[in-house]
């Protein structure tokens, strides 16, 4: 993995300070003035100076957040799944079911205000056309599916999902659920976002229910 990347991994694993918050801060804001420009453009035709210019920093500052721009793909998919987690944990921690703690997470990603079809277009034909950002978006995958492997184990014990599958394959399958309803949606929004993610989830869910369990 990549160095940059193993450091902002570590940096949310423990309190930040206020050193690191602001880094926090300036990276957020580089990424989201990136993101904003691939909402409207297209990512290869976006240069960093464009980027910079938006974010209101110097060139300079760029790259000591990012070393080059397939980087910020690569940041991106990391902070998506942060936020997935993080909203799995908060409805585990209620007495929530999985599948609404599963499907709230998924919302949580439906919510971001910069996601349209035109972005999702440019991120997808961007990670697919560079190496370093396919090789960490299957490290994503990956880290997703471990994690909510983990949660349907817990899942099969309560009795809320089968259990004649193996809990990992229950994750994958979530994963390509939303990876496929996330590309399907990019090239053919029809419905909106959200709406959306809920029926292939509501789909998925039907296969995945205990007999008895939570219903789609």
């Amino acid at each position: 993995m990549n160095a940059d990347l193993e450091t902002e991994a570590e940096s949310t694993e423990r309190p930040l300070g206020r050193r690191d918050r602001r880094r926090a801060e300036m990276r957020s804001r580089i990424l989201e003035a990136a993101l904003t420009l691939f909402a409207k453009q297209d990512y290869h035709a976006t240069t960093v100076e464009q980027i910079t210019e938006a974010a209101d920093v110097g060139k300079g500052t760029f790259f000591n957040y990012f070393s080059c721009k397939e980087h910020l793909l690569a940041t991106h998919s990391a902070m998506i799944l942060d936020k997935f987690s993080a909203a799995l944990d908060g409805s585990r921690a209620t007495d929530a079911t999985i599948r609404t703690a599963i499907q709230n997470a998924i919302r949580v990603l439906a919510e971001d205000s910069l996601r349209n079809p035109h972005l999702e277009r440019n991120l997808w034909g961007a990670t697919f056309s560079s190496p370093h950002a396919t090789e960490h978006m299957t490290e994503t995958i990956q880290k997703a599916t471990e994690l909510l492997g983990s949660v349907y184990a817990e899942a099969q014990k309560k009795g809320e999902v089968r259990t004649d599958l193996d809990p990992n394959h229950m994750a994958r399958l979530t994963v390509q659920n939303f990876l496929g309803a996330s590309v399907m949606w990019a090239f053919d929004p029809v419905t909106p976002f959200p709406e959306w993610l809920d029926q292939c989830f509501a789909a998925l869910w039907d296969g995945l229910s205990a007999p008895g369990g939570d219903p789609a």
